[in-house]
C-alpha cells in the first residue's frame, strides 16, 4: 500500500490568486499541491490585466501604488527573463478629454507631487485625430501596462502540470478533513489548506461569511485598422492593443445575475461606448463575461479561519490583482513561512467578528 501524499500546501484555485501563491512558495522549496478544474471563463481568463496607478473621479493614485507596483514590474520581468516569455506589456494609457473641466482637472492635478510624476507629457495627437471622434486632448498615463491573463496561467499551469502539482478536478467540500496539526482531501494530506477561488468563495463552507460585492464584467474582442497599437486608450471604456490589428474592449459591471455567460445588453452598451469614441470602422470578435472577487471594502483578503487552523485564504484582488497580487502573493507566504505580521487592512481578521457570530 502507497503512502499518503504529504504536501506543506494544498491550494484550491488557479486563478491569477492561486498562480501568484503556487509561484512564490515553489521558490521557497515548498512542496504544495493545486487542485483547480479549468474554465476559460474565469475572471482570471477574461480580465483585461491592466496596470493603472491613478484611479476615481478624483484622479488619486492607486492604493499601495508606491510599493506594490514596482514589485509586480520586477515580477514580471523576472518571470520573463525566467521562461523566455514577455507577459506583461508596459504601455502609457491615454485619457481620452472630451472637456474643458476633464482638462482643467488633470491639469491640476498634474501641479500635485503625488501624481505628478504618473503624468506624462504632452503627445503628438495628430495620428488620433484620424481613427478618433474630436476629442479636447490626449493625457498620457506612465506606469502602466496590461498582462496577458491567459497566456500567464497557462505557463504556471504547465509548470505545474510537469512537476506533478496539479489535481484537475473541481474540489469537493465533503471530502475535506481537518485535523489538529494537518488537513486532508481524498489521498491528499498537507500542512495547511489555501482557497483562492474567487467570487466562488461565496460556495465555500468555510470562507462564505466573508462581506464580498462580486461584480459582473464583460468584455469585447474586436478587429479594426488605422488605430494605433503602440497605447491604451481609456475613457469610459478601455481599449488595449493585442497585436495584429486586435484589441480588447470593457468592461462593464452589473450584480445580478452573477454568472459568465454574455449578454446582448453589455454588447449593446460596449459598441455604443465604441461608437462614440472611434471613426474608424471595427468588427466584434469575441464576447466574453466573467465575475470579480472584490470584497465589500475593497480590499484584499490574506489570513487564517477564525476557528480552523490549518486554513486560509487569498481572495479579494478585484480590478487590480494585476499590480497587487504579486506583492501580496509574496507578502502572504512571507507571512506563512517567515511568521510576519500581515498588513492589517488585507488580514482577514477583520472580518472574523462575522464569522464567529454565525457560529462557524
Amino acid at each position: 500500500m502507497s503512502e499518503t501524499p504529504v504536501h506543506d500546501y494544498i491550494i484550491v484555485g488557479q486563478g491569477l490568486a492561486g498562480s501568484l501563491l503556487a509561484h512564490f512558495l515553489r521558490k521557497r522549496g515548498k512542496k504544495i499541491l493545486v487542485i483547480d478544474a479549468f474554465s476559460s471563463s474565469s475572471s482570471s481568463q477574461i480580465a483585461a490585466g491592466l496596470v493603472h496607478p491613478i484611479t476615481g473621479r478624483r484622479l488619486v493614485k492607486t492604493w499601495m501604488a508606491d510599493t506594490a507596483f514596482p514589485f509586480a514590474f520586477k515580477f514580471y520581468d523576472e518571470l520573463k527573463k525566467e521562461t523566455g516569455t514577455s507577459f506583461f506589456q508596459s504601455m502609457p494609457i491615454l485619457e481620452i478629454i472630451s472637456n474643458a473641466k476633464q482638462w482643467n482637472d488633470w491639469t491640476g492635478r498634474k501641479s500635485d507631487p503625488e501624481i505628478s510624476d504618473l503624468i506624462g507629457e504632452r503627445i503628438d495627437e495628430s495620428k488620433y485625430s484620424l481613427c478618433l471622434h474630436p476629442f479636447l486632448h490626449l493625457v498620457p498615463i506612465l506606469n502602466s501596462g496590461w498582462l496577458n491573463l491567459p497566456s500567464f496561467l497557462h505557463t504556471i499551469r504547465t509548470q505545474l502540470k510537469n512537476s506533478h502539482q496539479l489535481l484537475e478536478e473541481e474540489f469537493d467540500y465533503e471530502k475535506l478533513v481537518i485535523l489538529k496539526d494537518s488537513i486532508s482531501y481524498k489521498d491528499n494530506k498537507a500542512n495547511r489548506i489555501i482557497f483562492c477561488e474567487g467570487y466562488k468563495i461565496s460556495e465555500n463552507p468555510f470562507w462564505s461569511w466573508v462581506p464580498m460585492l462580486p461584480a459582473k464584467g464583460e468584455i469585447l474582442t474586436i478587429e479594426t485598422t488605422g488605430l494605433p497599437e503602440e497605447n491604451i486608450l481609456m475613457k469610459s471604456i478601455f481599449i488595449v492593443p493585442l497585436g495584429s490589428n486586435l484589441f480588447r474592449v470593457g468592461s462593464t459591471y452589473s450584480w445580478s445575475p452573477l454568472d459568465e455567460i454574455p449578454t446582448e445588453g453589455a454588447l449593446q452598451k460596449l459598441t455604443e461606448q465604441l461608437d462614440e469614441i472611434l471613426k474608424v470602422p471595427y468588427r466584434v470578435i469575441s464576447q466574453k463575461a466573467g465575475v470579480r472577487p472584490t470584497v465589500k471594502d475593497r480590499r484584499p483578503l490574506l489570513g487564517l479561519h477564525p476557528q480552523h487552523p490549518g486554513v486560509y485564504v487569498f481572495n479579494g484582488l478585484g480590478t487590480k490583482g494585476v499590480s497587487l497580487g504579486p506583492f501580496f502573493a509574496s507578502h502572504f507566504v512571507n507571512y506563512l513561512e517567515d511568521k510576519t505580521e500581515l498588513i492589517e487592512e488585507v488580514n482577514v481578521k477583520r472580518f472574523w467578528n462575522v464569522g464567529r457570530k454565525l457560529d462557524l
